[in-house]
């Protein structure tokens, strides 16, 4: 049997966060300006743990990019449940001998549940 190796992207195989590069690449000055003023609130409840990311990346697409897309993530954001819902749409999980799992943050949990192998930022857990 083979086994099957699943990566979070962002500050587990990157050491930056690629959507913060992506917005500030694809969103006009004017859009980003109005984004930090209307966003600040959101942002400081986000790092107090009180507005998930899932959220707060849903909210800055939506005021970057009004006007020229829908502001929606195509089949949503993923990570959480949805990563490992995708996960498990993607790979017949019961056709592989050993998982691993590597991620980085809370919204990776679901996808370590999913491993035999779980690392956490580069960590093995047992």
């Amino acid at each position: 049997m083979k086994n099957l190796a699943l990566f979070d992207f962002d500050h587990t195989l990157t050491t930056n966060d690629n959507f913060t590069n992506f917005i500030y690449y694809g969103v006009s000055s004017t859009r980003l300006a109005i984004g930090k003023v209307v966003l600040a609130p959101m942002l400081i409840a986000y790092k107090l743990r009180i507005l998930p990311g899932t959220v707060l990346r849903q909210l800055i697409a939506w005021i970057g990019f009004y006007g020229v897309y829908t502001g929606r993530y195509r089949g949503g954001d993923c990570s959480g449940m949805e990563k490992a819902r995708r996960i498990r749409k993607s790979f017949n999980l019961e056709a592989y001998s050993t998982i691993y799992a590597y991620g980085d943050s809370p919204e990776d949990e679901a996808m370590l549940s999913l491993a035999h192998k779980k690392f956490y930022r580069w960590k093995e857990r047992t």
